[in-house]
């Protein structure tokens, strides 16, 4: 349960900020940063100098509504199964969550204004590295929720079987 409380105020704070701060604006970035999942992420400049458009209130809004799933699994979960969800892997992975969220606030705060200069490399990766904690972080607890659940069933299902 204390998984569920955590990701729920997690997303409630991540949908108050999202609707508070929004401005309706959007944020141009240079230069477009191609982001490869299954290579190496690279940040090159297109040869047309075009721009990627991220729009920070819906970006915002997502993150906001997958902490909400997960606390809505984590608290469904909790009261289905009789043995809950390992809690250590639980917690990992909602540090990592929010650590993937403070590094998108922290972005979000210092690029306001002021976009980073065209080769600042290094700033792009550490954008893209708070997306990859924040999924990471997801999928661990994703891995945790779906092992409890199959663990329950199992046990369901024996006691059914030897009944």
């Amino acid at each position: 349960m204390l998984n569920a409380k955590l990701f729920a105020s997690l997303a409630l704070v991540l949908l108050l900020v999202a609707l508070l701060t929004s401005e309706h604006e959007l944020y141009l970035l240079k230069p477009a940063t191609v982001i490869s999942f299954f290579k190496a992420i690279v940040a090159a400049r297109h040869e047309r100098g075009s721009l990627l458009v991220v729009a920070g209130l819906y970006a915002r809004l997502w993150l906001g509504l997958i902490c909400g799933a997960l606390g809505l699994a984590y608290f469904f979960l909790g009261k289905w199964a009789k043995r809950p969800p390992n809690r250590i892997i639980a917690l990992m992975g909602f540090v990592t969550v929010t650590v993937g969220v403070v590094i998108d606030f922290s972005w979000n705060s210092l690029t306001r204004h002021h976009p980073p200069p065209d080769n600042d490399i290094p700033v792009f990766l550490l954008y893209a590295a708070a997306y990859h904690a924040f999924y990471l972080g997801c999928l661990l607890c994703l891995a945790n929720l779906v092992w409890a659940a199959i663990r329950e069933a199992m046990v369901r299902i024996r006691l059914r079987i030897a009944a």
